[in-house]
């Protein structure tokens, strides 16, 4: 919900705008990068495109391994056979054996801190900081007249995208798996209606980042 009301925000409000000049553009572009850099615009950069496919990869990683990176089992609990009455001798021997792979069990619970780490986080991820690159003159030069207002809306929707999923992805730690365990293999019980926001986000980003470098290298 968060995802989707936030891009429906922004293009309302996009819609209500002019569209800017490559000026426009230019000068804001300048303006934001005035105290990283003094050199002229030019041609993005071959480090410049490959940070861009970088970032667009993981995203394409963080979706195919959601299942993977949302789940945390570092956590464990007596097996719940050995807590009836007639196991009562079992659990006893249990409690006093070296190795407890006998009397416990793997749980987990769902999480949304490596989602967080991959979505900007962490400073090393290709995606921390993606709209100050996408701002430089450098990639603005690169777009045609007549694709600049696409470029701007693409940009906007891909900023609030990711910071949907950052902020969906932290309150994923409400949800009832997040607070509740469940074994190993098994499917959470309840639903999770955070983490599957933050991944529907994360579709929303890498959709409009698949559109910013198709423009970008026309």
């Amino acid at each position: 919900v968060l995802c989707k009301t936030m891009l429906t925000v922004i293009l309302s409000f996009g819609a209500l705008l002019p569209r800017p000049t490559r000026r426009q553009f230019l000068w804001t572009a300048a303006s934001a990068s005035a105290t990283a850099t003094k050199k002229p615009a030019a041609a993005v950069s071959t480090t410049e495109s490959e940070r861009l496919r970088a970032a667009l990869a993981a995203l394409n990683d963080l979706d195919a391994r959601w299942a993977e990176l949302t789940l945390d089992c570092r956590y464990g609990e007596i097996r719940r056979e050995l807590l009836s009455a007639e196991s009562k001798a079992a659990l006893i021997d249990a409690a006093g054996a070296t190795s407890k792979e006998q009397s416990m069990v793997t749980v987990c619970r769902t999480t949304g801190g490596m989602v967080r780490g991959v979505l900007g986080t962490a400073t090393d991820s290709p995606i921390a900081r993606l709209g100050v690159l996408l701002q430089k003159p450098s990639m603005i030069e690169r777009i045609p007249d007549d694709r600049l207002g696409a470029f701007q809306m693409s940009n906007e929707r891909l900023q609030a995208a990711l910071s949907a999923a950052d902020a969906s992805a932290y309150l994923a730690r409400n949800d009832f798996s997040a607070q509740n365990t469940f074994r190993r293999g098994e499917a959470a019980a309840a639903n999770t209606p955070n983490l599957d926001d933050a991944r529907q986000c994360v579709f929303e980003a890498r959709s409009e980042l698949a559109s910013i470098l198709r423009m970008l290298e026309e």
